[in-house]
């Protein structure tokens, strides 16, 4: 078996990685600007249906391996994937951007069809960027049963919104009220194919893949964001309508243009096309389509930040085995095209020797990257609802209220 290598991991602390629910495998906190993924499998077997290790990688934005982030991997508190599945791992930073949050399975390494036998909780991570502590106690016994559980969203690394793909009670998205909380409350209906979901200008967003409703999903409820299913509504916004074949999974919604107030652009990932959508909007609410960057095979996950220049730059995974990060900037500007704009590969394990495993081979099929978040700083004196550089800033209060929109720029 090969054995992973954490630089920054002191042997003389004597926690067990593998059997820890509440943890802090790494000294040093996570750089603002600095992109962290979501890997699946430890390169010491082929990835498929039975659970595997997780770990969340830190790399600088030209894809310098920084530090690498162990889940548990059995005992009290386990975070496990499905290793070779490509629609779960989708991990958001929290809007205030404290925390990095992700989700899995309380399962061990190894256990067969981890996402569909009966009797294994859901599982959400939070790793505290300041201090590397690592959370896995929010275990969930009433959460996808049998399916997969696949986003997660939240503000302030305590509460949290999930997704996934499961029956009518216990799928769409569910509302966890705290860490270590056992159970969760259903906010949108189950039936769905959900994918991602996020948190942008304080609203809740979900992807799906599910007939007419493809697309990015605005979830409306009597509060914002809806912590139950009371007066919810659920609205495919983009795109305004989607082919049936359309497989969409990576979202990003910024304020671009100068004086908006509200999301004015937005990007999706096509699954199938393997490109990157762009859409803007002038009111808020009818969005018009600005082209598609040139297609990578299997493109899948998305974070990006708005520039100071204006610009936008994108970072994404592909469903590849092997390990890939891709890079792409638009310079279009508001409403602009990025028709043909073209990706640039900053991270690929199958080629790249200096891979989280500390080895000096390639590993081949045998890990992945799913999800993944661009680190971005807390606005002194302020909380700043940067989700993946989403924007609007907020005070503080029992639960965030907005005050005014602004793009985020670093």
């Amino acid at each position: 078996m090969k054995v992973r290598n954490f630089a920054s991991i002191a042997a003389a602390a004597g926690a067990a990685v593998t059997s820890v629910g509440i943890q802090r495998i790494s000294a040093n906190p996570v750089t603002p600007g600095d992109i962290l993924v979501y890997q699946s499998g430890d390169g010491s077997a082929a990835l498929g249906t039975s659970a595997a290790a997780v770990f969340v990688d830190e790399y600088t934005p030209t894809g310098t391996l920084v530090q690498t982030f162990a889940m548990p991997q059995s005992g009290a508190n386990p975070l496990t994937c499905s290793g070779s599945a490509t629609t779960e791992g989708i991990m958001t930073l929290s809007t205030n951007g404290q925390y990095a949050v992700l989700t899995g399975y309380g399962a061990n390494v190894g256990t067969a069809t981890v996402n569909t036998v009966s009797g294994i909780n859901r599982v959400v991570g939070v790793l505290n960027l300041s201090t590397g502590a690592i959370d896995t106690t929010t275990s969930l016994t009433n959460a996808f049963t049998g399916s997969s559980i696949r986003g997660v969203a939240s503000i302030d690394g305590n509460e949290f919104w999930v997704s996934g793909n499961s029956g009518t009670t216990n799928g769409g998205i569910l509302y966890v009220p705290s860490v270590g909380s056992s159970s969760a409350t259903q906010v949108s209906d189950g039936t769905l194919n959900l994918r991602g979901v996020s948190l942008f200008g304080g609203n809740l967003y979900d992807t799906t893949s599910a007939g007419s409703a493809r697309g990015i999903q605005a979830v409306t409820g009597s509060t914002n964001p809806p912590t139950n299913s009371t007066g919810v509504t659920v609205t495919t916004i983009i795109p305004p309508t989607a082919d049936a074949s359309d497989s969409f999974q990576g979202m990003f919604m910024l304020t671009v243009k100068s004086g908006d107030s509200f999301l004015d652009t937005a990007y999706l990932i096509d699954n199938t096309a393997g490109t990157l959508q762009k859409y803007s909007t002038t009111n808020g609410t009818t969005w018009t389509a600005d082209g598609s960057s040139a297609a990578v095979s299997s493109l899948l996950n998305l974070t990006g930040i708005l520039n100071s220049n204006g610009t936008v730059t994108f970072y994404a995974t592909t469903s590849s085995a092997g390990g890939v990060i891709d890079k792409l900037t638009d310079s279009s500007g508001f409403g602009g095209s990025i028709t043909g704009d073209t990706w640039s590969t900053i991270v690929n394990l199958t080629t790249n020797p200096t891979n989280p495993d500390g080895l000096t081979t390639p590993l081949g099929t045998d890990e992945a990257f799913r999800g993944l978040a661009i680190v971005v700083p807390e606005p002194a004196s302020l909380v700043g609802l940067c989700s993946m550089a989403s924007v609007m800033l907020m005070k503080r209060s029992k639960r965030f209220q907005p005050v005014g929109a602004i793009s985020c720029k670093f």
